[in-house]
This record gives C-alpha cells, sequence and structure tokens, in this order.
C-alpha cells in the first residue's frame, strides 16, 4: 500500500487501500488501515464506518481497537479514545497502544494528571518509549514545570539516538507545542517535511497541534504536503 507517497500522492494512496479491501473485504486490518487513512484526510464520518467495520470483523483485535481509537481522536471523541483504551487493557494490560490512546484522549480533555499516569504507565512498560516522553514533556510544559519538561526533551533525544531534534519530528513537535515552543515545533516539522517523515501523514488530523494552526508556516506546510481540501 502507498500511505506515504514520495509525491504526496494521496488519490494513488486511496485506490490502494481501497484495492485491498476489495480483494479482501473481511480483514480488519485492511479497514483499519483505511479508517486511519481517511481519518488522516478528513474523512471523518468514512473513518468512523471502516473503524467500526474492522471491528465488528474481530472484536478481540487490540489493533482494531487502537484504529478505533485513532479516529476517534481524529474526530474530537476524546471519551471513546479513552474506551478503546481500556478494552485494549481488558484484552493485554501491558499492551502500550491502550495507555498511548488513553494518554491522548485525556490529554485532550485537560485531564492532565490522568494523561501524566497514562504516560507513565506507558513509560514504565517500555522503559523510556520515546512517544510518551513526548506527550509527558507536552503536559509538563502546559503545566509549567519547564524544568521537567526539558529534561524529558533530553531524554527523547538520547533515546533516539539524537544531538539536536531532527526527527522522529512529530514527537518533538509535540514536545515543543505543549511548552509554547513555537519555533522550535514549527522546525522539527519542516526537518521532518524534508526528510518525508511518515509520521507527519497524520498532521493535519493531530489535535495537539491545533495552536500551531495560526502559524502560516503550518499552514504552507499542509499546502505542500498536498492534503485533499
Amino acid at each position: 500500500m502507498v500511505l506515504f507517497h514520495d509525491d504526496r500522492d494521496w488519490t494513488t494512496a486511496d485506490q490502494e487501500f481501497q484495492r485491498a479491501i476489495a480483494l479482501a473485504p473481511g480483514l480488519a486490518p485492511s479497514h483499519r488501515w483505511y479508517a486511519i487513512y481517511v481519518a488522516a484526510m478528513g474523512r471523518v464520518s468514512e473513518a468512523t464506518k471502516e473503524a467500526q467495520r474492522a471491528e465488528e470483523l474481530d472484536p478481540l483485535s487490540i489493533t482494531a481497537h487502537d484504529g478505533a481509537a485513532v479516529v476517534a481522536a481524529s474526530a474530537g471523541q476524546y471519551d471513546r479514545c479513552i474506551d478503546e483504551g481500556r478494552k485494549i487493557i481488558e484484552l493485554d494490560p501491558n499492551d502500550l497502544r491502550a495507555y498511548g490512546n488513553m494518554a491522548v484522549g485525556h490529554l485532550q480533555k485537560r485531564m492532565y494528571q490522568e494523561a501524566l499516569q497514562d504516560a507513565e504507565k506507558g513509560l514504565a512498560i517500555s522503559h523510556g518509549n520515546p512517544f510518551f516522553l513526548s506527550i509527558a514533556a507536552h503536559i509538563y510544559g502546559l503545566l509549567g514545570n519547564m524544568e521537567q519538561a526539558n529534561s524529558l526533551v533530553e531524554e527523547m533525544r538520547a533515546a533516539t539516538g539524537q544531538k539536536s531534534p531532527v526527527s522522529p519530528s512529530m514527537l518533538f513537535a509535540t514536545a515543543f507545542v505543549g511548552m509554547v515552543k513555537q519555533k522550535e515545533a514549527m522546525e522539527a516539522l519542516e526537518r521532518g517535511d524534508r526528510v518525508h517523515d511518515a509520521d507527519l501523514v497524520g498532521l493535519n488530523s493531530t489535535p495537539w497541534v491545533e495552536p500551531l494552526r495560526s502559524d502560516p508556516r503550518f499552514q504552507d506546510l499542509l499546502r505542500r504536503m498536498n492534503f485533499p481540501r
């Protein structure tokens, strides 16, 4: 499948996803991936339908619940995002996707202590996963604890083998947005764009980058990425 084509050919990507579903309509992962893709393209209603189909086909699938949580976050349905995380915990209490989805849901509901607990649980299980470091740094930044936020950014750099916030760009941007470091956040995203960081596929539907939307550089980045209007 074409997930992040070099020339941002989203039409071809869409056709490839639909082709996969046509070849195996009863395969839950095909619907799950298409749900995440169309959510990133802003087609929330269609994404929700595809995510629900994936769960219907395989109700005990952690990946299906994870896909539903990602779509729910894109749609602003944060309670459902948290609920899907809890469903994953019922299936596997050590699956990182559960705590990632719950952290995102709690963060967007401004339930910062709960979001920190989710992030800390993810960090404990993963022994320092950069995603949870970025979420925790974001939250500490929002809470005004810049010392702790900066410390976590340094841990991110060490964990990703970077001396500077080059990649993974979305993780550093996530941290910097919470720390109200808009310049650094945009620099991270620009670097990610130059290397075609696949995580930028979800840029237009990632709720916590909302503070960047008024920045002309952010809008220019979206235009260059050729997202469908």
